[in-house]
């Protein structure tokens, strides 16, 4: 499968983790920025290059400070996006998106209206 889009040269884009979207940006991603579509942090660890789950501190950039919550929007200033390759690696493309999609059939189904 194929991760490209039709982005300028100026623009890059990185993949959010909570519902695997592209996410374009120009020049880098800001410490605030959220992804359009499900208003996820987009600068935060899961979204890094850097992040490896079996690293210390879940890092292979040493000279970071240690994050604590690696899905929430951070200050560190090595963060680069991970490429749509790297996401599916760690299991982040689509694996929201399926827990979002049976959260909201069991809400569905506990407020159903009886009649």
């Amino acid at each position: 499968m194929s991760l490209t889009l039709g982005i300028t040269m100026s623009e890059s884009v990185v993949f959010c983790h909570g519902c695997s979207g592209p996410q374009p940006f120009v020049e880098r991603v800001g410490f605030r920025d959220n992804c359009s579509t499900c208003a996820t942090d987009l600068h935060c660890c899961f979204n890094c290059h850097f992040y490896d789950a079996r690293a210390h501190n879940q890092c292979r950039e040493p000279q970071a400070d240690y994050v604590k919550d690696k899905e929430r929007a951070n200050y560190c200033e090595y963060f680069r996006p991970a490429s749509g390759e790297e996401m599916e690696g760690r299991g982040f493309m689509g694996k929201r998106s399926a827990q979002s999609k049976a959260a909201l059939a069991a809400a569905e189904k506990l407020f159903r209206k009886k009649g």
